[in-house]
């Protein structure tokens, strides 16, 4: 529950607030597990515990807009700023979006990139948002509003290959790596907090609210932690037909297979199948057969020499 506000200068000059900061962007509070896993050090969970989840009102990635986050849940993001908070994903996505355009966001969270994308496409243009806990989404509204997107529709569901009721279970330690299907969230793990909470939550196709907005995207954007391969599975026509530029997480791999679901990988080949080249936006490449990349953007070959598409990949590669 949300219960106080504060601003982002109060926090960093609190006790916990300085710490944090040093902590979070210091190698040392964190730990490897036998699995390779990143855990934070069990100093940092202790004082984890100890932050109150209240609200806080920070400054965005672009001047006059402005992102509410929980205060426990979002600490990584309030240390290093959001301005910082995933740079070359920004970057790579103000270049992808046009005025005008349409965007899908699917795993909106708390809307960090929707408002983006609201503000890039402009009136002409049109945001859905998708996220299915119901936490997320209601601070999902209060940012859009605070930001007044008027060009973004939340749609509090989730994605997959087919269209029905799913369960969904929800990190209640981060808020920020909820799964379709049972078993801890990657939060949970990371953090060691051990809960589950499954909750069942509706969920449709790519191609099912592609017909029902009737909007075709020109940029869909995933973060499903682990349910991209189950996304686009339910987006085949769209993939075929429409041909929008993908921008996808495909992090997680040991975790999704864990859990039994389709492993990252098979994302990627997907993706292949349908004539889309894929790049690691990371290292600016296309991404090889041993790769395991952290976000990638998948073009569809005919569009590779398009102006939009160049340019993104200019950037990309550092060429010119």
């Amino acid at each position: 529950m949300v219960r106080k506000v504060w601003s982002f200068t109060s926090f960093r000059r609190s006790g916990i607030g300085s710490w944090w900061t040093r902590s979070c962007t210091s190698d040392a509070s964190w730990t490897e597990t036998p699995e390779d896993e990143p855990v934070m050090s069990s100093t940092a969970r202790r004082v984890r515990r100890l932050v109150p989840n209240m609200a806080l009102r920070v400054r965005h990635v672009e001047a006059g807009s402005y992102l509410w986050v929980r205060l426990r849940h979002h600490l990584g993001l309030i240390a290093r700023g959001a301005r910082a908070y995933e740079a070359r994903y920004v970057e790579a996505l103000r270049l992808c979006v046009e005025p005008g355009d349409v965007v899908f966001d699917v795993g909106a969270n708390i809307g960090f990139y929707a408002i983006l994308f609201s503000r890039w496409v402009g009136s002409a243009g049109r945001v859905f948002a998708y996220e299915p806990d119901p936490d997320n989404v209601r601070l999902l509204r209060k940012n859009l509003d605070a930001n007044r997107c008027a060009s973004c529709v939340v749609r509090p569901m989730a994605l997959g290959a087919t269209c029905g009721v799913s369960t969904f279970s929800r990190d209640v330690v981060t808020g920020q790596t909820g799964h379709t299907g049972t078993g801890p969230t990657y939060g949970e793990l990371q953090f060691r907090a051990g809960k589950e909470i499954p909750i069942e939550v509706r969920l449709r196709t790519l191609d099912a609210e592609i017909d029902r907005a009737a909007a075709v995207p020109d940029v869909v954007k995933l973060d499903a932690e682990g349910a991209e391969y189950e996304i686009l599975s339910g987006g085949m026509r769209a993939l075929r037909e429409h041909r929008p530029l993908i921008v996808a997480e495909t992090s997680n791999w040991r975790y999704e297979m864990s859990q039994g679901v389709r492993p990252a990988r098979a994302s990627i080949e997907l993706l292949r199948e349908l004539d889309y080249v894929v790049f690691d936006l990371d290292r600016g490449a296309p991404v090889g057969p041993s790769d395991q990349p952290w976000m990638v953007l998948a073009i569809p070959a005919e569009r590779r020499r398009e102006t939009r598409a160049a340019r993104v990949l200019a950037a990309m590669t550092g060429s010119t």
